[in-house]
């Protein structure tokens, strides 16, 4: 697949400057502009394998074109995949599965590519404890907002439109689906639960505090089950001895 000039300038301009820290033995170019979906302003990302223990991020605008690299060994590919998936969201194993293949010379990026398909496949992989703390942090956020109604209105404004991101957070997780990327997120619960959909975008658009407070609580309580303190634990974790 031919990539636009314009990008592949900028691709080889940044791989040169990064051949004086490492030697890549794997790349892999994914993002809008690999897909065919680029906006003017989108940028090139780029997967990095090498062989040093090391991981970086680097970020470079090379002629109007930005480029973002995310340089890691085997091992940190590896940690990245294991705690994205325990936090429920999922875009290096997206990045890695979608992506086209630019560099390989020993095939370990084809086998990485196929480890994070298999990631996405199975889908997030949260605890017990992730889930319930995301309960609460939607819950008790509510809580928070509906407190101060009347006090502030501004920062209860703010506190309840944070309650509907975080519940609509855990409906992800609690339905094991992975939670879509930021700009993403309206969109795709519209597609998957339209009545939920209408009340966030209704809530968005009220201009009354109160009525966005009980907008709220209807979408917690959808999400969660819950608008108030709810009796739950965590597990007992052990104190490390040393």
């Amino acid at each position: 697949m031919d990539i636009p000039e314009r990008y592949r300038r900028a691709l080889d301009t940044v791989l040169t400057e990064l051949a004086s820290v490492t030697e890549p033995v794997g790349i892999v170019l994914t993002g809008s502009v690999i897909h065919g979906t680029a906006a003017e302003t989108s940028d090139l990302d780029v997967a990095i394998l090498h062989d040093l223990p090391w991981r970086q991020r680097v970020q470079r605008v090379v002629d109007g074109v930005p480029v973002e690299c995310f340089i890691n060994s085997d091992g940190w590919w590896q940690h990245t995949l294991d705690s994205e998936a325990a936090a429920g969201r999922s875009p290096a194993a997206h990045f890695l599965a979608r992506g086209l293949i630019w560099r390989d010379t020993d095939g370990r990026m084809r086998d990485l590519q196929r480890t994070a398909q298999a990631y996405v496949d199975a889908g997030p992989q949260v605890s017990s404890d992730t889930l319930l703390a995301a309960k609460y942090s939607a819950v008790a956020t509510l809580e928070d907002g509906g407190d101060i109604v009347t006090i502030d209105e501004d920062r209860s404004r703010w506190l309840l439109l944070d309650a509907i991101d975080k519940a609509l957070r855990y409906h992800y997780l609690i339905n094991q689906i992975w939670i879509p990327r930021e700009k993403d997120l309206f969109a795709d619960v519209d597609r998957r639960w339209p009545e939920i959909g209408a009340s966030v975008r209704h809530a968005y658009r009220t201009d009354s505090v109160v009525a966005l407070n009980i907008i709220t609580q209807s979408i917690v309580h959808l999400t969660t089950g819950e608008i108030r303190f709810f009796n739950w634990s965590s597990t007992p974790q052990e104190m490390d001895p040393s």
